[in-house]
């Protein structure tokens, strides 16, 4: 049985997930190192640097492969939203804790889709 692929090395990514439910691994290399992600933990980061640039033109390359590892649900912030959360919460931005400050845009995303629901 194979494992479904989100994204495979070096494939644009267009969003950042959240996992709610279930466990993904990520694989950087083919010598089978891997780590594993669930609850709470989170994947597509490289999307956020992307964020803070003026134009969408262009979206970052996964520098590993996630595969699920059974059924998995996770909250997804599309490249366009995710810019648009960044843009209206630059003034929390501090360079020296930048780690931080997407942290808080993750958070402020996740609260307002809990609301939703």
């Amino acid at each position: 049985m194979s494992t479904p692929t989100l994204f495979g090395k070096g494939d644009p990514i267009d969003a950042m997930f959240i996992i709610k439910y279930g466990i993904a691994w990520t694989y950087t290399n083919s010598n089978g190192e891997a780590e594993r992600l669930e609850n709470g933990n989170y994947f597509g980061e490289e999307l956020l640097e992307l964020s803070f640039s003026s134009k969408l033109s262009r979206l970052p390359l996964s520098p590993r492969t996630v595969k699920t590892h059974g059924r998995i649900e996770a909250f997804a912030l599309m490249a366009e939203d995710l810019k648009n959360i960044v843009s209206k919460n630059w003034m929390h931005m501090d360079t020296e804790n930048s780690e931080l400050f997407a942290a808080y845009v993750v958070q402020a995303a996740w609260r307002r889709h809990r609301e939703i629901k």
